[in-house]
């Protein structure tokens, strides 16, 4: 009986490994996340009071991949800005859509890459603006939205924060700059098209003048959030992004899918 009963804690001595780990990781339940995010189409927007969007489907899937209970009604949207400190501040939030650059780099946990994309400087064909480098575009007045990656790189390159016009939200932004506001406007090139489309522009009428940086759209998990979380989130995106669900969304939205296409 002894021998039985010897035999039978190490088989659980044995199994408890597996159970608690997994890949070296504790096999802890997925925290409460706080998911705040912006309106930023095409990734995540509202349409008629619904939330909408290729990271916000992404977001879904991802949650309901690691085992959490949260779904899309828990996606707080928020101005850029306020949801970008919080992003900075509180554990346990996952803030998206996140452009990497090397400066935000230390202040996240990155998930990802998930879209490539391009930060740039756009204006009306029709004032014939040139620019070679941010030098280029002294005393234009140019439109961003407050805290946004575009308005982050013109500052670190030195543009005069004077001649920004910083705006809370991008439909704001792209509302001014149609009524010739300002000069310019330096945004993500696929949201910014995006919203001009939106607004029943013709994208002929616009060009791009100057490319600020060639990057990637990621998640971005708070630096105070636990490291197997970021671990189970990548994981899971990993696997995501091999699956035909991937391709099925990413058919959606044909400027993402282009986007991704032209990587390849």
């Amino acid at each position: 009986m002894r021998a039985l009963i010897l035999t039978l804690l190490c088989c659980i001595w044995l199994a408890l490994p597996v159970y608690a780990k997994v890949d070296g990781e504790p096999a802890q339940p997925m925290p409460e996340l706080e998911l705040l995010t912006e309106d930023y189409a095409p990734y995540n927007y509202r349409d008629a009071g619904e939330l909408k969007g290729f990271s916000v489907e992404l977001v879904e899937e991802l949650l309901t991949m690691t085992g959490s209970a949260q779904r899309r009604d828990d996606i707080q949207v928020l101005p850029w800005a306020r949801a970008y400190q919080l992003g900075l501040l509180r554990p346990n939030t996952l803030l998206f859509t996140l452009t990497y650059t090397e400066q935000r780099e230390p202040l996240f946990r990155w998930i990802g890459p998930l879209i490539p994309t391009k930060v740039v400087v756009i204006a009306k064909r029709s004032m014939d603006l040139r620019a070679r480098s941010v030098e280029d575009l002294r005393g234009l007045v140019i439109g961003t939205v407050a805290e946004d990656v575009g308005e982050q790189l013109l500052l670190e390159k030195g543009f005069a924060v004077r001649n920004l016009v910083s705006e809370a939200s991008p439909q704001e932004m792209m509302k001014q700059f149609k009524r010739n506001r300002y000069n310019a406007v330096a945004y993500s090139d696929i949201s910014a098209y995006w919203y001009l489309r939106d607004m029943g522009e013709d994208l002929q009428d616009y060009q791009v003048m100057l490319v600020l940086q060639e990057s990637h759209q990621y998640f971005g998990l708070s630096r105070q959030t636990p490291q197997y979380v970021e671990t189970r989130l990548q994981q899971a995106l990993d696997e995501l992004q091999q699956s035909d669900r991937y391709q099925q969304l990413l058919g959606e939205y044909p400027a993402i899918q282009h986007a991704v296409a032209a990587q390849q």
